[in-house]
């Protein structure tokens, strides 16, 4: 009685506990009902749980003498445990506790599963488990059903959770009898896949990982023959849950309890074949669980159906987009294995959620899924579009959703883009499969008119993935449906409408971007005959002067190239090595009829490597500039090709033995001298600027047209200074190596420079590596001054492509990324450095890009800031020694930032050309002076960052060099250090003006005549109470 007492009032005492926002003391308060009540309780175990006895894996694994004939030892025993501990009787036991007071403590246990912390549920669990662990079987029994009830949809997530951890503990106690395995594996199977909504996420990743635990508990707690019946239905439900789930910690725990039903029960199907595929690695990648391991599992019979129903029943309706997406794609590879199933069960269950299910989620995810099966069914030769079946009844239902979908408003509203993205994509999968077209009836092209009227609608929407999947879907319709001039009728209208749209001011943006893109879809027999008016449309957008934006001149630039490659029927691909291919022949003479439309095409593709828009989203042209150097990739070896076939024709009908030898007039090739020197100077010059992507795709473009083409120099493709562009190759490979040997901690081999020039080199070249691009670079450099040294007749060619080099290389090494800055300056430096040629040859090309870019801020800042650094640097040593030379470019450089700094209040502009002027200080003669002049006049700027900036860096130049100034003599160059130190640079500039004009004469400069000073009008006296104004605080700071 007194134990009684006091537990009834510590229970009592605890509600207030349980009630707590801490997370800790409620934790502590289900540590106190579960010693209250274990101390009501008899200290024995409970007689009538479960025992499995021992259990070693080594006697699971041994091999069975005969299934008839022999057991293990260990089984028998087992067995016959087992038997005696079902059929034990238990009338007899005898109890004697207040079971109110117990019932209080249970209840507030049962109470502590449905906590808002895991660390409460998990006190609640485990004190559940040893409660019941002392309990008669009766009121054990009991308990165990209360904790079944919390898994119900009217639950919440956590009661759901504290369920599976409470039922974990019992069934490693051997609470939960055989009897009761039927009632707890289905409530297991829902918590391993639980999931609910909640707005744009969902909970219930913690309750599906402690299903898996409940399910790993399971494996060590029963007997095989005991837990055989529901070992099918486990499996399947883990290894739905080990290659399916979102979340990465579920997988790897249902694979865990997987692999612990293997070892301990032995008689899961397939079960080591299948742990060894799908382990904790092979599961760590969410794509690969779906479209690898989960293809690998569906190969045996057992798994094949529960794996489909699972992705169908679940997963094509789950929250999230990339699960859904996966899930399609997983349907496609499936359908490999069970083609009838998914054709004749599978799709009409789809076809019916695309329209009758309220959930945008489960809509999009049925028509995905459809559309994917259908393309898996294509694949498959007597399910694909060459069969001569009638359709069956899902491929039926696949084909009328077109119209249910476009006229049942189902694409309006929210989510309607989700709808249109899955329908596009199933109009593509119907036509890749040619189940468009009902042959026999009264209207065959009923399907298809629905199709074009679908698709034209959705290509200008402003969402670019569904204008994609138009434009995708578009091109398979075309192929399969309009492969001649038959259906001209349409297809003209749809040319006209598609050019109007991009030709239109009026047009809306993304109308223009998707009818460029779905111009590049047309059939070769509709652009021979408009392609005119649809090259000059698309050049026109393409145009970076244009009105269009960066996506639309993007698409232009793509699809000009797609049209040259539909034109010929050939691609840059396919041209091999130095050699035409005869099956291209029929191509090339194609693309000889649009000769002059080849070169409109290529002049647009090199337009589009200027494109340097910028906006709010920054370098957006650099979108059209990689745009271009992939269809320059692309159209080049076509065009060039086409020339050299063009070429010999022209030969051979020229010849004396011809028929037509009167004909004189002479070939014009698409790809004269001029444009190829044009294509490779601007690749060169992407090469080598600031943004790693732009330089690797000209890089691969590069590398790749360097090896098209024959090889001797009088071949029609000849690329001007070709020993210089592939000395570039040489280099890099030789850089990459040396990259990849120092990675492995290995010295390059001896041999390294006979690297070879075919694309398939050992190590590919990283271009965007900065270490690895510029140092080839300058190849360039050291070639041009050869020849100009050699007074070649070639160098005009070589001085082209040093400037464009040069121009871009700027770029580089004026950028404020340091890395990116050094690795492009270091390659510079080194080759200025070797003699002063090297140094008055880039010299003059940086005036040159400075007189080419006037006005242009976004080259000439950079440029200053990389001037400023070589002047620091003083890689100019070796030509300031030389004299004359130095003091007309010092000079040249000087009068050049003045120009393009004039009128500029962009204060970091400024500080940069004030650095410049201070570097010129080292140079001789009449530079210094005029540098001197332009430092002097930079101390009256009227921003005080700018004076206080040249003042500072003009007394360290000076100190610098003080024997460039021992003419002025040590008084008046102490003075002048003393002038630039003690003044005030912050002060009004009309207070400067004296110590500027003594600075003047001191450096034997003659001070400016300046206007005088305008006398202002007095100004009301402030008030005594007003402190400084904000322009005060401006010129306080120094701006």
């Amino acid at each position: 009685p007194i134990l009684t007492t006091i537990t009834h009032t510590l229970l009592n005492s605890n509600h207030e506990l349980v009630r707590s926002r801490s997370g800790v003391l409620r934790k502590l308060s289900m540590k106190i009902s579960q010693r209250a009540a274990i101390a009501l309780l008899p200290v024995k175990l409970a007689p009538w749980r479960y025992q499995r006895g021992r259990r070693l894996l080594v006697e699971n694994l041994q091999k069975r003498k005969s299934d008839e004939t022999c057991t293990s030892t260990a089984e028998k025993g087992e067995r016959k445990r087992g038997k005696q501990e079902l059929t034990s009787d238990f009338k007899n036991e005898e109890f004697d506790f207040d079971e109110d007071v117990l019932e209080e403590a249970i209840e507030m246990l049962l109470q502590g599963l449905r906590d808002r912390e895991t660390i409460v549920r998990w006190s609640a669990a485990k004190g559940i488990g040893r409660v019941t662990n002392r309990l008669p079987k009766n009121h054990g029994d009991d308990v165990v059903m209360a904790v079944l009830e919390l898994i119900s949809p009217h639950e919440s997530h956590t009661a759901w959770h504290g369920a599976c951890l409470a039922i974990a503990e019992l069934a490693r106690r051997g609470l939960i009898l055989p009897s009761r395995l039927p009632t707890v594996l289905p409530k297991t199977l829902q918590a391993l896949e639980y999931s609910v909504r909640q707005g744009s996420h969902s909970v219930g990743a913690h309750v599906r990982d402690s299903a898996c635990f409940v399910a790993w508990a399971f494996a060590r707690a029963y007997a095989p023959q005991i837990f055989k019946p529901y070992v099918l239905m486990l499996a399947q439900g883990l290894l739905a849950a080990a290659v399916f789930d979102r979340e990465v910690n579920v997988r790897r725990a249902a694979a865990a309890a997987f692999q612990e039903h293997v070892g301990r029960q032995g008689n899961f199907p397939h079960g080591i074949d299948i742990s060894t595929t799908a382990d904790f690695f092979s599961l760590g990648n969410r794509r690969r669980a779906y479209l690898e391991i989960s293809i690998y599992i569906a190969r045996y019979k057992e798994y094949q159906t529960s794996i489909i129903y699972h992705l169908v029943r679940l997963k094509s309706r789950h929250w999230d987009k990339a699960v859904r997406t996966l899930s399609a794609l997983t349907l496609r590879k499936l359908t490999h294995k069970a083609p009838e199933f998914l054709s004749d069960k599978v799709i009409p269950e789809l076809a019916s959620r695309c329209t009758g299910s309220g959930d945008i989620s489960e809509r999009h995810g049925a028509c995905l899924s459809v559309a994917e099966i259908i393309n898996g069914l294509s694949e498959i030769p007597s399910q694909g579009a060459a069969s001569s079946k009638p359709l069956t009844k899902g491929r039926e239902a696949a084909v009328r959703l077109i119209p249910l979908l476009a006229e049942g408003r189902l694409l309006l509203g929210k989510g309607g883009n989700l709808m249109r993205e899955a329908l596009c994509q199933l109009i593509g999968a119907l036509a890749n499969a040619n189940l468009l077209k009902e042959e026999g009836k009264e209207s065959p092209d009923y399907y298809i008119s629905i199709s074009l009227r679908v698709l034209l609608d959705n290509i200008v929407q402003p969402v670019i993935q569904i204008q994609e999947y138009a434009v995708s879907a578009l091109d398979s319709l075309a192929r399969q449906h309009y492969k001649d001039s038959s259906q001209s009728t349409v297809f003209s209208s749809l040319t006209k409408t598609l050019l109007d749209i991009v030709s239109s001011p009026n047009s809306t943006e993304h109308g223009r971007r998707g009818a460029c893109m779905a111009l590049g879809t047309l059939p070769r027999w509709v652009l021979s005959k408009d392609k005119t008016r649809v090259i000059a449309t698309l050049a026109m957008a393409a145009d970076p002067k244009g009105y269009t934006e960066p996506e639309t001149r993007k698409a232009a630039v793509g699809t000009l190239a797609k049209i040259c490659e539909r034109l010929s029927e050939i691609s840059g691909d396919s041209i091999q090595g130095k050699r035409i291919v005869p099956a291209l022949a029929e191509g090339i003479s194609r693309m000889a009829r649009h000769r002059l439309l080849g070169h409109v095409v290529f002049d647009a593709l090199l337009l589009a490597l200027k494109d340097y828009a910028i906006d709010r989203r920054g370098d957006v042209g650099s979108w059209v500039r990689e745009a271009g150097i992939q269809a320059l990739a692309s159209v080049t070896p076509i065009l060039a090709y086409t020339d050299t076939v063009l070429a010999t024709r022209h030969q051979t009908q020229s010849s004396p033995n011809s028929n037509s030898a009167g004909n004189t007039s002479s070939f014009v090739p698409m790809l004269g001298e001029r444009r190829v020197l044009l294509l490779f100077g601007s690749l060169l010059k992407q090469m080598s600027e600031k943004i790693a992507r732009i330089r690797e795709a000209a890089g691969k473009a590069f590398e790749s047209l360097m090896c098209v083409g024959e090889e001797d120099e009088d071949a029609l493709f000849h690329i001007p200074s070709r020993k210089t562009l592939l000395s570039i190759l040489d280099r890099a490979r030789k850089n990459q190596k040396a990259f990849e040997c120092q990675k492995l901690g290995s010295e390059p081999s001896k041999d390294e420079g006979k690297t070879k020039t075919t694309p398939d080199a050992p190590y590919p070249i990283d271009w965007s590596r900065g270490e690895t691009t510029f140092p080839a670079l300058m190849a360039v450099l050291e070639d041009a001054l050869t020849a100009s040294e050699a007074k070649n007749t070639k160098i005009e060619n070589l001085v082209d492509l040093r400037r464009m080099l040069i121009s871009g290389l700027v770029l580089s090494c004026g950028s404020r990324t340091k890395h990116l800055s050094d690795a492009a300056g270091g390659a510079l430096h080194a080759f200025m450095s070797t003699g002063s040629e090297q140094s008055l040859l880039v010299g003059k090309d940086l005036l040159w890009v400075l007189e080419t870019f006037r006005g242009e801020k976004r080259v000439t800042s950079n440029l200053l800031r990389a001037l400023a650094r070589m002047l620091s640097d003083e890689v100019f040593a070796a030509l300031i020694e030389t004299g004359v030379k130095s003091i007309k470019l010092g000079r040249q450089i000087v009068m050049e930032v003045e120009k393009e700094t004039k009128n500029s209040d962009d204060v970091t502009f400024l500080v940069s050309a004030a650095r410049v002027y201070i570097g010129i200080l080292s140079f001789p003669g009449g530079a210094r002076s005029v540098a001197i002049q332009r430092c002097l006049k930079s101390l009256e700027h009227p921003f005080p960052k700018v004076r206080v900036t040249i003042a500072e860096e003009f007394y360290s130049q000076i100190l610098v060099l003080e024997d460039q100034f021992e003419s002025l003599g040590e008084e008046r160059y102490d003075e002048i250090l003393e002038k630039l130190t003690e003044t005030s640079w912050n002060a009004p500039v009309v207070s400067l003006e004296k110590v500027i004009d003594e600075l003047y004469i001191l450096f034997d400069q003659s001070p400016p005549i300046r206007k005088p000073a305008q006398v202002k009008k007095p100004t009301k006296a402030k008030a005594a109470n007003e402190g400084p104004s904000y322009l005060d605080l401006v010129k306080e700071m120094g701006f």
